[in-house]
């Protein structure tokens, strides 16, 4: 029996923590700061978007999410994005077992920013 490939080896997971950084670094000015940047995960993209937007002055500028196809990628992108210094609640993994979405926006926006 061939051994199951690893979440991050997958290509799916590839091209979309490689979307995820053009994306930051393409809504950066002059250097890249991830811990301006919220990366979560969840089955719900638009209930999401709408309580992260009701608790944040800014709203959700430069939103992006990107379907995973599996529960395993969703959270081994997520995670990476935390190591990269992506901020994050203490809750980790989405709404439920069936979050496959991850999705990303810019919690702290400069003043910079007027392209939202």
């Amino acid at each position: 029996m061939p051994k199951k490939k690893s979440p991050s080896r997958t290509k799916t997971y590839i091209k979309a923590r490689k979307k995820f950084l053009e994306h930051v670094r393409s809504h950066s000015t002059l250097i890249v700061a991830y811990p301006r940047w919220y990366a979560g995960m969840t089955n719900k993209t638009n209930a999401r978007r709408t309580s992260h937007n009701s608790k944040m002055p800014n709203g959700t500028p430069y939103w992006l999410k990107i379907y995973c196809g599996s529960r395993a990628i969703a959270d081994k992108l997520e995670t990476s994005l935390h190591e990269l210094g992506f901020l994050e609640t203490d809750i980790k993994g989405g709404i439920d077992d069936n979050s496959k979405y991850v999705y990303i926006f810019k919690q702290y926006p400069t003043i910079l920013d007027t392209d939202r």
